[in-house]
């Protein structure tokens, strides 16, 4: 009746070679594993029938080897930002940052399956701070498109300032105008 915790190497001293898998009551295994700076990153998640997704953050992981070209093109230096996700029919989402407000922020997602059909084009912008003289890093709108199902935009508005009464959500405007 409890989830478990286990540590696959407890006699490693290296802190950058552990291992911990952690278990839910359903026996779905998050696998963590430490980066080079010692930093646990959730790398799998597997339900019980097999299924998996893969976490990948950049390309000096050693699992990335094994990555197809155009999944390893999208893994950057950065060891933890999240750059390719990926599941067992090999289908993945990939993340694009930048850095905005002296942050690393999504602007871009895209589709990848290994059959060419990019998950119907999928792709998905992240645009911060457009038409706002204080760069906050405030999400401002996100725009999906697809193959033939043309492109849905959301736009947010935020309050000014820095202090307890800025960058609060005033409106959202959904793909359809309506506020």
């Amino acid at each position: 009746y409890h989830t478990t915790l286990v540590w696959l190497n407890p006699n490693e001293i290296d802190s950058s070679k552990w291992e911990y898998d952690f278990y839910t009551k359903a026996h779905v295994r998050y696998h963590f594993a430490a980066n080079a700076k010692n930093c646990l990153l959730l790398q799998t998640i597997e339900e019980p029938n097999g299924n998996k997704v893969e976490l990948y953050y950049d390309n000096q992981e050693p699992r990335a080897g094994g990555l197809p070209a155009e999944l390893k093109v999208a893994l950057d230096g950065d060891a933890v930002t999240l750059n390719v996700i990926k599941d067992s029919s090999g289908r993945a989402i990939l993340l694009k940052y930048e850095e905005i407000a002296r942050a690393m922020r999504i602007v871009e997602v895209t589709g990848y399956d290994p059959d060419g059909t990019d998950l119907e084009g999928l792709n998905i912008v992240y645009k911060y701070d457009e038409e706002q003289s204080d760069k906050g890093g405030n999400l401002t709108s996100v725009t999906r498109t697809g193959s033939g199902k043309g492109s849905r935009t959301e736009r947010y508005q935020y309050s000014d300032g820095n202090g307890p009464d800025g960058h609060n959500l005033k409106s959202y405007i959904d793909p359809n105008g309506i506020e």
